[in-house]
């Protein structure tokens, strides 16, 4: 049986075809969404800080947080964590504090964990 269509046609099917089949298989393939911060709460300045209640925390100050500074343990909360007697902040912070590591620090904030800003993180006097 002889093609009644030039050559030209059946490429162009072909290629419809293809088209067609990368479409279908974009529309129905598995989409991961991203990791979300657990128990984060996000500010505008990309800054975090694991949600909870200042009051009744050990370490809570009047405008913040006090305790040992570190590297975080658990990247997906925050690259920084502040450790307290009786609880664990983890921050995401583009600031670089790394000569604080491993220290006593004071973490100012102006909010609260639901919704705060970053302010400060200084060294305990």
């Amino acid at each position: 049986m002889q093609n009644k269509y030039p050559p030209f046609v059946a490429g162009i099917v072909g290629a419809l075809v293809i088209v067609g089949i990368v479409i279908a298989l974009l529309k129905f393939s598995p989409r991961t969404a991203p990791i979300p911060l657990e128990d984060g709460s996000k500010n505008s300045s990309n800054e975090t800080m694991d949600s909870g209640s200042k009051n009744g925390m050990s370490g809570a100050t009047t405008d913040g947080f006090s305790g040992r500074l570190r590297a975080s343990d658990t990247p997906a909360k925050g690259n920084l964590m502040l450790v307290m007697p009786d609880h664990t902040l983890y921050l995401r912070t583009s600031r670089d504090f790394s000569d604080l590591l491993d220290k006593e620090v004071n973490v100012e904030i102006d909010g609260d964990l639901e919704s705060f800003r970053l302010v400060d993180i200084r060294l305990t006097q």
